[in-house]
């Protein structure tokens, strides 16, 4: 297979932070930074596949900002409706109900929290992603000004009690050069994942040998295309690790009755075919004791999950 490039990939606000639908407004958790959990769909399969030197996960130093000062925010505004709720429901139920509640830091302390989770979160190897900035501040704002008097994407013109403004994209525009700049630098083929359906006009939409830069609306999207791109194969994957994992072993002798131990002679995956989406229907043979133990079930390659397990014996 033909050498390829390395691949560094940029997620924006929208897909690397989770949001909370609460009366028709969008809150954020508190207590900690809060990936979507698709997030893994991308450290699972750089694991999965040994691509550690291929493909490295971005995140982009205003992306961090904006989601602390979207933490911050929510922080400051839920702590006046709590206020608000408690009061309101102590009136209401009056001696039939004692609500109380301790939150534990303030507006003032609650800053320094947020720093630390996310420092936390940089810092855990699982998560393996790092924090990239434009380092020439000065050669940034240059570039910014004269694209936003030119409109270029993505800085929109946005018209406002009947004047024209160009400055609507200035955090996207700020991610758009981070990009740039960092692609240039390290040689690599830039993908940026935002739901931003105009962002700029560099970014194309399909992932190949030649691309420079491109985008993706959502991750599961860009997994398949490093997938096609990377020439991976799923059912190789599953194969590798239902052979190789002995806790995957035990999951399914457990179902028999039977332990993993000296007895074990043999362990084979027959066959795997794609169900539907990730789904696979996986065969596997067990030689204990020389009884051929015949497992068939459903695998989520996602989840993670062995479904519907069922077997049968022959040698007795």
């Amino acid at each position: 297979m033909k050498e390829k490039r390395k691949i560094s990939v940029f997620l924006d606000t929208n897909i690397f932070q989770g949001f909370i639908s609460f009366k028709k407004e969008s809150k954020v958790r508190l207590f900690d930074v809060d990936v979507p959990q698709h997030y893994y769909r991308i450290t699972d399969f750089i694991d999965f596949n040994h691509l550690y030197d291929k493909i490295e996960i971005c995140i982009p130093k205003v992306v961090v900002m904006e989601c602390k000062q979207h933490m911050v925010k929510c922080f400051n505004e839920s702590l006046e409706d709590l206020k608000g709720y408690i009061e309101i429901y102590n009136k209401i139920f009056g001696s039939l109900i004692d609500i109380k509640a301790e939150v534990k830091l303030n507006k003032d302390t609650y800053a320094k929290y947020v720093d630390m989770c996310f420092d936390n979160f940089f810092s855990n190897p699982r998560n393996n992603c790092k924090i990239v900035d434009y380092e020439e501040e000065e050669k940034l704002l240059s570039i910014l000004l004269t694209k936003a008097l030119e409109g270029v994407k993505p800085f929109t013109k946005e018209k406002i009690n009947g004047k024209y403004y160009s400055d609507a994209g200035f955090k996207d525009a700020i991610v758009a050069e981070t990009i740039y700049s960092h692609c240039l630098k390290s040689d690599t083929i830039g993908v940026l994942i935002s739901q931003d359906r105009d962002f700029a006009d560099a970014f194309e939409m399909k992932l190949k040998s030649d691309s420079e830069f491109v985008q993706f609306y959502d991750i599961e999207t860009f997994v398949k295309a490093l997938e096609e791109y990377f020439e991976t194969n799923p059912k190789q994957w599953i194969k590798e690790e239902l052979e190789r994992n002995k806790y995957w072993h035990q999951r399914l002798l457990s179902e028999a009755g039977l332990k993993l131990d000296d007895s074990v002679s043999e362990i084979k995956v027959e066959d795997i075919s794609l169900v539907y989406d990730n789904i696979y229907n996986v065969k596997i043979l067990f030689v204990v004791n020389e009884t051929n133990y015949h497992f068939d079930f459903k695998f989520d390659s996602v989840g993670k999950e062995p479904l519907d397990i069922q077997y049968n014996v022959d040698n007795d």
